[in-house]
C-alpha cells in the first residue's frame, strides 16, 4: 500500500489555523446539553478562540445547531466518520465528500475532518483517500482540512 502523502507537491498547501480550544458535539444534534456547556466556556474564553466541531456530516439534521454555534460567534468545524465510504464506489464516495464538504463552506465552517476508523486500517483505500481528499478540497476549496 501507497501512502497518500498530503502535502506532495501536486496537493495544495495546506492553510494554517489560528490556535484554539475546538470542542466535539457528538450525538447531540439539537445542542440540548452541549451548548450551555460550550456557553460556559464562551464566557471565560477570549474572543476567536473557541470553537465546535460537529461530529456528524452537514445536513438538515445539524442545521439548527451549525446555525447556534455561529450565531454565538464561535469557531465552527466539521468532522464526520468516513468508513461507510470505503464500503461505497470510490465516485459514490468522492460524490458524497464533495457534496458535505460544500455544505460545511456554505454553513461557515472553517475546517473539515474526515474521520477514518477501523474500515481504514485496511489495505487497498489509496485510492478512496486520494478521491476523497480531492473531492474535499474541490468542494470547499478556502476549508481546512
Amino acid at each position: 500500500m501507497t501512502p497518500v502523502d498530503p502535502l506532495a507537491a501536486t496537493q495544495p498547501v495546506p492553510r494554517v489555523l489560528r490556535p484554539g480550544i475546538i470542542v466535539t458535539i457528538y450525538r447531540d444534534l439539537d445542542g440540548d446539553k452541549a451548548l450551555p456547556l460550550v456557553d460556559r466556556l464562551a464566557a471565560r474564553a477570549a474572543p476567536g478562540d473557541l470553537g465546535v466541531c460537529i461530529h456528524d456530516p452537514p445536513s438538515d439534521d445539524e442545521a439548527r445547531l451549525a446555525d447556534a454555534i455561529r450565531a454565538r460567534g464561535l469557531r465552527l468545524w466539521y468532522g464526520w466518520g468516513v468508513d461507510p465510504d470505503a464500503k461505497r464506489p470510490v465516485r459514490d464516495a468522492a460524490q458524497i465528500t464533495r457534496r458535505r464538504a460544500r455544505l460545511a463552506s456554505d454553513r461557515g465552517a472553517e475546517a473539515i475532518e474526515l474521520n477514518g476508523e477501523a474500515a481504514w486500517k485496511a489495505g487497498g483505500l489509496d485510492e478512496h483517500a486520494r478521491e476523497m481528499l480531492a473531492a474535499c478540497r474541490d468542494g470547499a476549496p478556502d476549508l481546512a482540512l
